[in-house]
C-alpha cells in the first residue's frame, strides 16, 4: 500500500511539473525495423515533456526485426495489438502507475 502511495505521489508530481508528449500513429502505415524505423514513422506529436505516450491507431502495423527498447513510458492501443517480434525483443519499461 505504501509503495502504491509513493508511486501515485511521484506520478502526480511528474504531471504537475511537466507537460506530456503524445505521439499518435498514422491511421494506415506498415513499417518494419528497429528503433530507427520506429522513430522514422510520421507520428503526430502533441505537447512536450515527460512522460512520453504512444497511441497506436487502427491500421498501424509495425514488425520488429531488430530488438528495440520501447522509447516511451506508455503505450495505448485503440484496437487489437498484434505483436510480431519473431526472434527479437521488445523491451517495455516497468511503469509505476496507480
Amino acid at each position: 500500500m505504501l509503495q502504491k502511495l509513493i508511486c501515485t505521489a511521484m506520478f502526480l508530481a511528474g504531471i504537475s511539473l511537466h507537460s506530456q508528449t503524445t505521439y499518435t500513429s498514422p491511421s494506415s502505415v506498415s513499417a518494419s525495423g528497429g528503433l530507427s524505423a520506429w522513430n522514422a514513422i510520421s507520428w503526430s506529436a502533441s505537447g512536450s515533456g515527460s512522460p512520453v505516450t504512444y497511441i497506436i491507431q487502427s491500421g498501424f502495423t509495425f514488425t520488429i526485426n531488430n530488438s528495440i527498447t520501447f522509447p516511451g513510458r506508455d503505450l495505448q492501443v485503440d484496437v487489437t495489438l498484434l505483436l510480431n517480434v519473431g526472434n527479437n525483443d521488445l523491451i517495455m519499461p516497468m511503469n509505476c502507475l496507480p
